[in-house]
Parts: C-alpha cells; structure tokens; sequence
C-alpha cells in the first residue's frame, strides 16, 4: 500500500513552540528533510498496523474507511508534537503475492463466468422459442397445404 500524507504545524494554542521543540532547526528548511522522515516513519508505523488488523477485502475495496482510522490516529499522536495533519490519501494498493491475487480473483471469475452461463442459456431459450415459433409456422403451412390438396 502507498500513501500520501500533507501535514502542516498545528497553528492553535502551543502548536508552533510545541513542533519546534520537537523538531527543531529542520523546521527552517524549505523541505524539512528530518520532519518527513519521522512522518513516514509514523505513517509507516501507523499504516502497518492498520494493514494488520484490517482485511484485504476491507483494505481493497474501503480506502476512505482506511484513510479515517490512519487520519484519527495521526492526528492523536501528532497533536502533541505540534503537527496537524491535513488530509491522508492511499494511492495504491498492491497485493505482491501472484497467488493471493490469483485467489482473490476466483470470486470476481466465477460471479462473471455464473453471469455468462446465465446469458447463454437466455440467448440459447430465445433462440429455441424462435425455432419452436417458425417450425409450428411451417408445420401449419404444410398441414394447410395438405389440407388444400385433399
């Protein structure tokens, strides 16, 4: 899984002096070098656990479910450093193992190959009703014919 996290210094109260103290001269930096280390290993951290406790089909399906529960926890953690952070975005979820997918993937196959076997047989009833419909047609043409002739 890969995230994207945006954070700022939290602006209420002793927010300022608190990220200072926390985080020091790194703060100056156009781009805080120390600061984002220690986020992504938070968010690492953080991420990892919720990973954990959740399951694929949850971390697959539900990103905005996940990308709360991270947000709720960053922000705990992170107030008291002096950080906000202001939004959390799971950009990709990646199942490395060949099998796992092949496996989560049955599903998605047997629902789409049920679908298909359910069309066929429609098509295939529609088809058996129009042959039925012009061989019922013809054999009243041919039993009039013979009747005409008789």
């Amino acid at each position: 899984m890969s995230a994207m996290i945006v954070w700022t210094i939290f602006r209420e109260g002793d927010g300022p002096t608190r990220a200072y103290r926390c985080l020091g001269e790194d703060l100056k930096n156009e781009e805080p070098k120390i600061a984002n280390a220690l986020m992504e290993s938070m968010v690492s951290a953080i991420v990892r656990n919720t990973v954990a406790n959740s399951t694929l089909d949850k971390m697959i399906r539900e990103r905005e479910g996940l990308r709360k529960i991270i947000m709720g926890s960053l922000r705990g953690q992170l107030k008291d450093w002096g950080i906000w952070i202001e939004t959390v975005e799971i950009t990709n979820v990646q199942i490395c193992s060949g099998k796992l997918f092949k496996n989560l993937q049955c599903e998605f196959r047997d629902d789409q190959k049920s679908k298909a076997t359910t069309e066929k047989l429609k098509v295939d009833f529609e088809i058996a009703k129009k042959n039925l419909e012009i061989k019922a047609i013809t054999d009243k043409r041919n039993q009039e014919k013979h009747s005409t002739k008789t």
